[in-house]
């Protein structure tokens, strides 16, 4: 019988062993090209050369824009995503009515390049009186989530027109209402008063108004929903410096003493007051537990100290040359905090990421920079975070730099155009800044391509987009003493 035969089981073995051998290598094999086609590797079907390619997601608002690939049409249109050979791209956007959008970029073999930002713009932008009235306001602010936009109705801030932007009339113009200021909040003054709103509440109701006048400041948290809840800070506690919002709560007030370097907290609750730090110069919190300060260095006297406060357990972080502004910020991205310390006798910020954690992990008493921004700045120098915290940004008149946390990549460019005095650029959202040049609104994408000519502004403060970013506001004024609401779509009729 053939299964006592020792040459047939010798060779029945050896089909096993070859059979098992082969299975494992077509294993190996189907698992290694998928390996290779995860990081992009691919076959030539002409030369039959290996290449490698990228992944690229384009998007863009509105959607269904047509797309060019280094000038070739391709045959999707966005909202898409689509493989590319490794190598460098002009990537263009184009829609009927629309203005084109444009970026190179060069692609990686196994990377994945993400174009989720582009917004276009209308060759013809057209402009839609919502308001207007007799005296030039020098009070307007919009809600943190955009919904609302607040104008003082006269020079003592006693009524306040509210445009609720995400709630249209018939003629898709925003629903305007009036409220009252109460009597008693604010002081009466003898001279001219100045009225500024210096934060929101993240409730998106309450908001804080200084009173300049007389010589003399004051605070009132006011309501815009409720305004009989409106009051003065002065009856929950001494005001002897600049007030801002603890973690944007209605409840808690941080007041600064630029002369006596005081920072206290108030607690509107128990009507509390608690001193927090002295000696500070410059300061910014972030949530109820961080607090980034600075103070005069213990060991040089020319230079300011750059501390930490998180947990209630104190960190030093660097020392740099005092000047008369030390700007500071700092916030979190894809779970990791950063800091950004702005030197403007050195032309430098300073971007760390992620101090505590290191400081507690390294035997060094040195934290380094991840990243040194050079900046052409020596005076109001001005850090900022795009609203997804993406990117950290250095402003100082039209000079901007730019630092990209997830790519890891530096922009640098200037504003060719005559900005206002004492104004600078603001985030629009996550990827594009508004300035105001030459009396025109400019929109440029963070690296400083696709620069957008809007209509006229006189400030970069003066302009609001609602909260899909369909529709922007300005305010501006006709004459001397007449200000006027327009709004702007940021959409054709075939959008809308």
């Amino acid at each position: 019988m053939e299964f006592l035969d020792p040459e047939y089981k010798r060779r029945h073995n050896w089909i096993l062993v070859i059979g098992q051998g082969l299975v494992g290598l077509a294993v190996v094999t189907v698992a290694l090209m998928l390996v290779l086609k995860a990081y992009g590797f691919d076959v030539d079907r002409k030369t039959g050369e290996v290449i490698q390619n990228g992944l690229v997601y384009v998007d863009s608002a509105p959607d269904k824009a047509n797309i060019k690939i280094n000038g070739q049409d391709h045959p999707d249109k966005t909202n898409t995503r689509f493989t590319l050979l490794a190598g460098g791209y002009d990537l263009q956007l184009n829609k009927e009515g629309y203005r084109t959008w444009q970026r190179k970029f060069e692609l990686e073999g196994s990377e994945i390049e993400r174009f989720n930002y582009p917004m276009l713009v209308p060759k013809d932008l057209k402009t839609v009186k919502v308001d207007s009235n007799t005296t030039m306001k020098s009070v307007y602010s919009q809600s943190p989530d955009r919904n609302w936009l607040i104008v003082s109705e006269n020079a003592d801030l006693s009524s306040m027109k509210e445009y609720h932007l995400t709630d249209l009339t018939s003629a898709k113009l925003p629903k305007i209402r009036s409220f009252a200021i109460p009597d008693g909040v604010f002081e009466k003054a003898v001279g001219p008063s100045q009225f500024e709103v210096v934060d929101w509440s993240n409730n998106n109701t309450d908001f804080l108004v200084k009173h300049t006048y007389d010589n003399k400041f004051e605070y009132a948290l006011l309501n815009r929903d409720q305004p009989t809840k409106s009051f003065n800070l002065k009856t929950i506690g001494t005001i002897d410096g600049e007030v801002s919002l603890l973690d944007k709560s209605a409840d808690k007030f941080l007041v600064f003493n630029k002369s006596s370097g005081a920072l206290t907290l108030i607690n509107k609750k128990d009507k509390k007051t608690s001193l927090l730090l002295s000696g500070v110069l410059s300061f910014k919190s972030h949530g109820d537990d961080k607090i980034l300060f600075t103070h005069v260095s213990p060991s040089d006297k020319t230079k300011a100290r750059v501390s930490l406060i998180d947990n209630n357990k104190l960190y030093d972080i660097r020392d740099i040359p005092l000047s008369e502004n030390l700007p500071l910020n700092i916030a979190s991205f894809q779970d990791k905090w950063y800091i950004i310390i702005g030197s403007e006798k050195e032309g430098k910020t300073y971007i760390y990421e992620d101090f505590v954690k290191k400081s507690k992990a390294t035997t060094s008493a040195k934290v380094s920079p991840i990243r040194v921004i050079k900046n052409n700045i020596s005076s109001n120098l001005k850090l900022e975070f795009s609203k997804n915290v993406r990117f950290i940004s250095s402003f100082g008149g039209g000079d901007i730099s730019i630092y990209d946390m997830e790519d890891k990549k530096s922009y640098h460019y200037k504003i060719d155009a005559i900005m206002p005095a004492g104004d600078a650029p603001i985030w629009l959202d996550g990827h594009r800044i508004v300035v105001s040049g030459n009396g025109q609104g400019m929109m440029i994408d963070f690296d400083g391509s696709n620069k957008q000519v809007l209509t006229p502004l006189p400030s970069s403060k003066n302009i609001y987009f609602d909260r899909d970013y369909e529709k922007y506001y300005t305010i501006g004024s006709l004459d001397a003493v007449t200000y006027t609401l327009d709004q702007v779509a940021l959409r054709t009729p075939a959008d809308q």
